[in-house]
């Protein structure tokens, strides 16, 4: 996750939302045609859906913030 070679863009985005950013976890990646879709664990109590585009590289990355409860309940039992 923290290697800036490989995730330059995910973690430019993560380190910009959070101020404190000890830990982050991706739990699940969505390739799409036009964005990648990550959900990520960050520093153990917040979730962060985060939408990057890969076609416009300038747009700005769509991010929703959850707490790890709420999360939990909307999960289904194949997650």
């Amino acid at each position: 996750m923290f290697d800036k070679k490989r995730n330059s863009k995910l973690l430019e985005v993560i380190s910009k939302k959070f101020d404190i950013l000890i830990i982050a976890y991706v739990i699940n990646w969505i390739p799409e045609q036009s964005e990648d879709i990550y959900v990520v664990l960050v520093n153990n109590s917040i979730i962060a859906k985060i939408e990057i585009s890969r076609v416009a590289k300038d747009e700005e990355p769509l991010i929703e913030v959850f707490d790890i409860n709420q999360y939990e309940r909307n999960l289904s039992k194949v997650n």
